[in-house]
């Protein structure tokens, strides 16, 4: 009896195309998101801050 199931080769672990869009376009609305507190708080001597996500939460069901 022969063995068909196909050897799966895994590649090194690296981020996606669509993964590093994303992360480019969190950052980019991140900054968009400072930019419009700091013009809303100006002049002010409070400190600028956006609310943030724990590290590794994107907020998308598991």
């Amino acid at each position: 009896m022969s063995d068909t199931r196909e050897t799966v080769t895994e590649t090194p672990l690296s981020p996606r195309k669509d993964e590093k869009e994303e992360k480019k376009q969190r950052k980019q609305h991140e900054d968009a998101l400072l930019d419009e507190a700091l013009e809303e708080s100006f002049p002010s001597s409070d400190p600028v801050s956006i609310p943030s996500r724990p590290a590794g939460k994107t907020g998308k069901a598991e």
